[in-house]
């Protein structure tokens, strides 16, 4: 069995400017619909040609944009009635994944979740949406790297940055208290190890999530 490293690993050039290009889809700074090129990205962003390319690979597989020739990258456009369908998805294969992350991880791994949780409860008390995305973000991919599932975070990750992206769009205007509060009993189920709760928490938090977005969208 692979340990991961206590705390996550270093990121690469590419990783860094998906996440960096991710965000700026995320939170609407390239909202849908937008055309942009590649040299347009390379200087709004200070990225390097190689990792922008590999980022937007990755970006048009998951659906985010599309990649035109001789015409730009598109960004992808929203349906808010598509969020209920990635919250499903994500309800039917997620808590499998935590599940992964708890029984795969040491005591020593596991304490970090009390820093996650930290960036959590500081961006309620700050009403702060980025830092709250940030936070949710780095869960995500803490959570995929102690499970050690790679076929199973493959697909759940681009569910997870579509959902920040249609929680963003529609939801965030209400704060971020619901969904940090949601988000609490499974890093601290996490936290202590127990791996049935925290899969039930998992469920509970998406469970939570599709009731707020139904609810909103009636």
């Amino acid at each position: 069995m692979r340990h991961p490293q206590d705390k996550p690993k270093p990121k690469s050039l590419s990783q860094l400017a998906y996440e960096c290009l991710e965000n700026e889809i995320v939170t609407m700074k390239l909202p849908p619909g937008i055309l942009v090129t590649e040299a347009q990205l390379r200087d709004q962003l200070g990225l390097g040609r190689t990792p922008l390319r590999e980022a937007m690979q990755r970006l048009q597989w998951e659906g985010l944009i599309e990649v035109r020739p001789r015409a730009g990258i598109r960004v992808t456009d929203l349906r808010q009635s598509d969020f209920a369908k990635v919250l499903r998805l994500r309800h039917t294969l997620e808590p499998e994944l935590v599940a992964a992350a708890v029984a795969n991880s040491t005591e020593k791994q596991r304490a970090y979740f009390a820093r996650l949780r930290a960036d959590f409860v500081k961006s309620e008390a700050q009403n702060d949406r980025a830092a709250f995305l940030k936070a949710d973000k780095a869960l995500d991919s803490y959570m995929a790297e102690l499970a050690d599932e790679p076929f199973l975070a493959l697909s759940i990750a681009p569910l997870q940055t579509h959902s920040r992206r249609f929680w963003y769009r529609f939801f965030s205007a209400n704060g971020v208290a619901a969904a940090v509060q949601l988000h609490l009993p499974l890093i601290d189920a996490c936290h202590a190890g127990a791996g049935e709760p925290a899969r039930g928490a998992s469920q509970t938090l998406l469970a939570g999530l599709l009731a707020n977005a139904t609810a909103q969208m009636a």
